[in-house]
């Protein structure tokens, strides 16, 4: 509307939007943050629940998800008590991301990579018999969700973590479980060239023997061959 405050503009924006189309909520949502009043999170707060995993746009759910996570941290507001009730290793996945992302856009934590506080949230991600973390981590870091480049990535926030994480999902590559059932990212075999682009980059000689093992794979090979690459120009073998 003409003439009207834009910090009550987005306010209202995020508080009607329905769950149903979130094209460009994501966009508001930071807008809205950067206004720096903690007073509109409750706008926000109700975008941090699990996306709809039957959405029509899972991809601008996801956006969204992390987005609303992004903005609660950066105001220095807590996360709501209830975001969804999580039914499945891979929602309990999801929102360990959430958190990772919430915590990362706290000033008061200096290093979110080992703080306590995203400690729970690493070993929800790092349990790897539930084979949840390495498809949560695709999701929330896919280049379809930024596409301006401004998004901060967990697998380079959280290399360490995210190293583990996919190279247990290589071995387990078959197990993988993901969020969405249809659609978007939902199968094995995508969940496991992303862990095995994350090894090629943070991965050292080590983990050499477990990529060759998948070098004449129809679907991995390439993949594999450049990761393999990549390490041994890193480390100059």
């Amino acid at each position: 509307m003409i003439g009207e405050d834009p910090k009550l503009f987005l306010t209202k924006a995020c508080r009607g939007a329905s769950e149903s189309y979130v094209f460009f909520l994501g966009i508001l949502i930071r807008r809205l943050s950067d206004f720096n009043d903690p007073h509109t999170a409750t706008a926000i707060a109700r975008w941090t629940a699990l996306p709809d995993k039957n959405g029509v746009i899972p991809q601008e759910a996801v956006e969204v998800f992390v987005a609303a996570h992004e903005a609660l941290g950066h105001l220095g507001v807590s996360l709501p008590q209830s975001r969804g009730v999580p039914k499945s290793t891979s929602d309990h996945a999801l929102l360990a991301c959430g958190d990772l992302y919430y915590w990362l856009s706290r000033t008061d934590v200096d290093n979110p990579q080992v703080a306590d506080q995203t400690l729970s949230a690493r070993t929800v991600l790092l349990d790897h018999h539930q084979c949840a973390g390495a498809a949560a981590l695709q999701l929330t870091t896919s280049h379809l969700l930024s596409q301006d480049g401004t998004r901060k990535s967990l697998v380079k926030e959280y290399p360490d973590m995210a190293l583990e994480i996919c190279r247990e999902a290589i071995k387990r590559r078959d197990a993988q479980v993901p969020y969405f059932p249809n659609g978007f990212l939902n199968d094995a075999a995508s969940i496991t060239d992303f862990s095995i682009q994350v090894v090629g980059t943070f991965g050292s000689v080590d983990d050499l023997p477990l990529l060759k093992t998948l070098c004449d794979h129809q679907r991995h090979g390439v993949g594999v061959l450049d990761a393999i690459k990549r390490i041994e120009a890193r480390t100059r073998i």
